[in-house]
């Protein structure tokens, strides 16, 4: 009975272990070609302009459509109170 218990906490240290070691190395991978990426391959980023669509300077400066918003928002909030 010993000798079956002694060899099932070697192989639980055993596998335990190597998991733990994989991981690490993992990690490390990981990181190394995050900082390599970051070095060695930052691009300078394009210059983004945001110009308004016609559809929200337009549309939204409606009272109808407003009014039916405003509406909406309110029918939501009373059946979810």
């Amino acid at each position: 009975m010993s000798d079956v218990l002694t060899q099932a906490i070697d192989l639980v240290v055993y596998g335990m272990g190597t998991v733990v070691i994989f991981l690490t190395v993992l990690v490390g991978a990981t990181m190394l070609m995050s900082y390599c990426l970051q070095t060695f391959f930052t691009a300078e980023r394009p210059e983004v302009t945001l110009r308004p669509s016609a559809a929200s300077s337009e549309g939204l400066t409606d009272p109808k459509i407003l009014a039916a918003l405003s509406a909406a928002v309110k029918k939501y909030r009373e059946d979810h109170n």
